[in-house]
Formats: C-alpha cells, sequence, structure tokens
C-alpha cells in the first residue's frame, strides 16, 4: 500500500479547477498558508507519488500549463553528472504525460475538423435548392472528401469577388463559391483555368474533377496529388523544379490559362457550379511523365510555351481588327467624329469575325490608335510641304531629344502606374486572371502581365 503524503506535500503555486471550471489558487481551498512541496530526500520511496499522481489527485489540475509548471519547478534539481535520482524520473513522467495531453488534443481537434466538415457537407444536403447535388457530391467517392479534408483550416473564401476575399474557418469557408483549395507551403492539387470546351490531349491523365460554371462554360480542372507537393525554402530543389516543368507541361497540354495563379478556385462542394468527376483515384508526378514528353516535342512557335500565351491569343484577334479597320478611318481623313465612327466599325467586326470577342477595353485602344493616326495628318499643316516636313521631324526627332523624351515619359509613366501595379499584385494573389484585373484597373491585359512578370 502506497503511503499517506502529509498535506505538505501538495504543489506550491499550481491551481485546480473548480466545478464552475474557473481555476482556484491553493490559497483559496483553506486559509493556511501555501502548501510547499516535500523535499525529495523524505520521498525516496519505490511506492512513493510521482508529481503527475500528485496533480491527478486534484480535480482538474493535470493539464499542460501546470505539467509546464512543475517542470520548470525541477529543471534546477536536475542533476546533470551525478547518479539517476527521483527528480529525474519525475521529469520523465512529466515530460511523457505532457506528449500525451497534447497528442490528444491533436487527435480531438483533427476529429473536430471532420465533424465539421461532414457537417459542412450535411448542410447542403438539407438544403432544399441543391440537396440533390450535395447528395451526389456526397457519394461521388473518396476523391472529393480527401480534397475537402486538405483544405487549409483557414483559407481564403469569397463568393463574389466584387466584395472581396476574406480568410474565413474551414466549416465556413466550404460552403463558398470560391474557395483556396492549397496552403501555402504545398500543393494538394494543381487547378487548371480551362476557358474553352476542347477535349483533353489523348494519352493525357485527365483531371479527377471538373468544376463547370453554368453560366459562360469555363471550367476549372482539379488534379489532386496522392501526397501534398512541398514547396517554399524548404522543399527540394530538384523535386520542386520538377513539379514545376510537370504543371507546366500540363497547363501547355490542356489549354490552360497560364495567367491563373490557382490561388482561388470554383469550390467543387459548392451547389452553385456543376461538378463532373473523370478519374476516381488520386495522381503522382510520375504519371505525368508522358505529358513532359509530348511538351517537349512542341514547336518552339507555339504560343502556349511563353508565360504570356493568353496574351498572344488577344494579340492576334488585335492585330486582325486593327489591319481591318484602319483604311476605314484613312478613308475618313481628320474630323471631329473620326473615334465614333471608327468605334462602330470595329464594334461591328468585334462581333461578328472576333470568338471570343475582344473586350471594351481593347476595341477603345484600337479605335484610339487609329483615331491618333489619322488626325496626326492635321497638326502637319497644309502650307507645310514635304521636304519642310522631313526637316522639321529630322530636328524634332533627333537621337538625344528622343532619348531625353522616353526617359522622362518612363518616369512618368511608371510612377502613374505605381498604384495599379501594387494592385496588380494583390488581385493576382486573389486569384484573378490577368484580363479580370485588367478589366477591374482599367489597363490592357498586356500591361498586367508584364507587371505580374516582374
Amino acid at each position: 500500500m502506497k503511503k499517506a503524503l502529509p498535506q505538505a506535500a501538495s504543489l506550491s503555486g499550481i491551481g485546480r479547477y473548480d466545478d464552475a471550471g474557473s481555476i482556484a489558487t491553493p490559497s483559496a481551498v483553506g486559509p493556511a498558508a501555501p502548501p510547499v512541496p516535500v523535499p525529495l530526500k523524505s520521498r525516496i520511496d519505490p511506492d512513493r507519488d510521482c508529481w503527475v499522481d500528485l496533480l491527478r489527485k486534484t480535480r482538474g489540475a493535470l493539464n499542460r500549463d501546470n505539467i509546464r509548471r512543475c517542470i520548470a519547478l525541477l529543471m534546477p534539481k536536475l542533476s546533470r553528472c551525478g547518479p539517476w535520482t527521483d527528480t529525474d524520473d519525475d521529469l520523465c513522467e512529466l515530460w511523457a504525460e505532457l506528449r500525451r495531453i497534447e497528442n490528444n488534443a491533436i487527435a480531438r481537434a483533427r476529429k473536430k475538423r471532420q465533424r465539421a466538415t461532414q457537417n459542412a457537407l450535411q448542410a447542403q444536403t438539407d438544403d432544399g435548392d441543391s440537396k440533390g447535388v450535395a447528395e451526389h457530391r456526397l457519394s461521388a467517392g473518396k476523391i472529393v472528401q480527401l480534397f475537402a479534408s486538405r483544405i487549409p483550416d483557414r483559407p481564403y473564401c469569397t463568393d463574389n469577388f466584387s466584395t472581396g476575399v476574406r480568410i474565413r474557418p474551414r466549416t465556413t469557408a466550404m460552403c463558398s463559391r470560391e474557395i483556396q483549395p492549397n496552403a501555402p507551403w504545398s500543393r494538394q492539387c494543381l487547378v487548371l483555368d480551362l476557358d474553352h470546351d476542347r477535349p483533353f490531349p489523348d494519352g493525357c491523365p485527365p483531371p479527377q474533377l471538373i468544376v463547370h460554371n453554368p453560366t459562360n462554360g469555363h471550367r476549372h480542372g482539379l488534379i489532386v496529388w496522392e501526397t501534398p507537393i512541398l514547396i517554399g525554402p524548404s522543399a527540394s530543389r530538384k523535386g520542386q523544379k520538377f513539379y514545376e516543368d510537370t504543371a507546366a507541361a500540363i497547363q501547355l497540354l490542356y489549354a490552360g490559362d497560364p495567367n491563373y495563379r490557382g490561388t482561388l478556385c470554383h469550390n467543387p462542394l459548392s451547389a452553385a457550379w456543376r461538378l463532373e468527376i473523370l478519374h476516381p483515384d488520386t495522381y503522382q508526378l510520375s504519371d505525368f511523365r508522358e505529358v513532359l514528353k509530348m511538351a517537349k516535342e512542341q514547336g518552339a512557335n507555339n504560343a502556349y510555351r511563353s508565360a504570356g500565351a493568353e496574351a498572344y491569343a488577344v494579340l492576334g484577334r488585335n492585330c486582325a481588327t486593327w489591319e481591318a479597320c484602319r483604311y476605314f478611318g484613312y478613308a475618313l481623313g481628320p474630323r471631329p467624329d473620326l473615334y465614333n465612327r471608327i468605334r462602330e466599325q470595329i464594334d461591328k467586326y468585334n462581333v461578328q469575325h472576333n470568338t471570343p470577342p475582344l473586350g471594351p477595353r481593347e476595341c477603345h485602344n484600337i479605335a484610339k490608335s487609329i483615331t491618333a493616326y489619322v488626325m496626326s495628318g492635321q497638326q502637319r499643316g497644309q502650307s507645310m510641304t514635304d521636304e519642310d516636313w522631313q526637316t522639321w521631324v529630322a530636328h524634332t526627332h533627333r537621337p538625344k531629344v528622343q532619348a531625353r523624351r522616353g526617359r522622362l515619359g518612363g518616369l512618368a509613366k511608371g510612377a502613374a502606374n505605381a498604384h495599379k501595379r501594387t494592385m496588380a499584385w494583390e488581385l493576382a494573389e486573389q486569384g484573378l486572371s490577368a484580363r479580370a484585373i485588367a478589366a477591374q484597373l482599367d489597363v490592357s491585359a498586356m500591361s498586367v502581365s508584364r507587371w505580374l512578370r516582374g
């Protein structure tokens, strides 16, 4: 039978929890002065109670804070070089108990997140409008559940980009239309922005999840990895380079938007989108070796080999529209309503020949360019001969003068666009494409792409 310890064996400075859950100090238990621990020499006994046992005797006293206080009290008495003492045993017991409590806390938090995930999915199931969609996704397979379980604890999310992006708990974010799929330094999936309905290349593994936008038909393709891929300063350089090459090859062959950063994606768990599951299992990087080989065989002049693939596509429609409409402006000549006439012609051509049509900003820039060129004939003057015009141009456009104009213009333009550059980076971190950023900042998509490339 263990020996009963005197009252003085209670722990000094260590509180306990009363019935209401609040911490009560030893002095609140009785009028006696704070007790002093029994010296170790009076407790050298095989059947003695260790400090963990003493904590267990007081309700609610065995917690992480009290264990750390005990360790702090015993550390000065630790035998560094002498024989093993009861202090060493007590410290080992305390450290083991601290690890057990922390592991249990981690396990409880994990189970809590899993229950919250199931509750969020079940909440969507209980919604009358999205009941069928949510029920299908709950029973769709493990790939959707795996994606949901790997979402960060507090991801970025939003229901409308015009109202901003916010950080919310996982349970709240899982009900949003847009969500952050990856943690900052790991990639559980690769997200592709597919603004087309073309089939995937033959011989290439399809994305497991396709999230369709029912409004415009655009899609987000999600390739979920078997093991999240570590990136950042702590990652292997070779492994990270292999992942980047594989991701670039997939984006190239699947014709994904190269300006899409993947910070936020269409939430596969939201009933706002239509979910399609093409493959039930996860992928490894080795499954895309053939994709890497096919990407290397692409021609060097392939537009999608560059970071500005979408800029190449926009540039093609831009040039074609300018080429087709500029002669109409030349025939009109300088006149007050020249811009409006050219803009009408460009809008007609854009609707009939461009698929998809250019945005209003691109049409405005084309009309402005043609108008400026045609109106420059007025500035030349009717009485100036060709020889006089050439002499004047040679005098006012000397290399030194042009270099000075270029420097001043570059400085002025850079200062004027400094705020827009900062805004472009912030919007890109939120997952917006270059075209969306350009429309919001009222600049061209090529300028945004150039800013993001640094």
